[in-house]
């Protein structure tokens, strides 16, 4: 059965390229809004369209500033036992005195301030 024919002018002005990839097809729906003095159905809506791209980067984005800190706090990990290897070393040859209290806290907000990006 065919679909009768909507005057062009009613039809949504998005274009894009048809499966062969060779040619430019207008959308065939109807053009219910109106926006930039042009019709567009709901799913080509310039501002719906523009909302979505907005909100899909900022996903992106997070996405990658999570990976970035994950990678930067990877880096971190052998400094971080490096620092445990240490203290655990001078603790088993040295007394717990003042001056081992504060290399201890030393090497620990060092290998901290390293992880957290200091």
């Amino acid at each position: 059965m065919n679909r009768p024919q909507m005057p062009f002018d009613s039809r949504c002005e998005a274009t894009f390229m048809d499966d062969t990839g060779w040619h430019l097809t207008r959308c065939s729906r109807q053009g219910r809004y109106e926006e930039q003095g042009k019709h567009w159905c709901k799913q080509h809506l310039p501002s719906i369209r523009a909302t979505k791209a907005e909100e899909r980067s900022r996903q992106w984005e997070a996405k990658f500033e999570n990976r970035e800190n994950l990678h930067r706090r990877a880096a971190c990990f052998p400094g971080l036992v490096a620092a445990l290897k240490w203290i655990d070393t001078y603790l088993a040859n040295q007394p717990l005195d003042q001056q081992a209290k504060f290399l201890i806290i030393e090497k620990v907000k060092d290998a901290l301030a390293k992880a957290k990006g200091e």
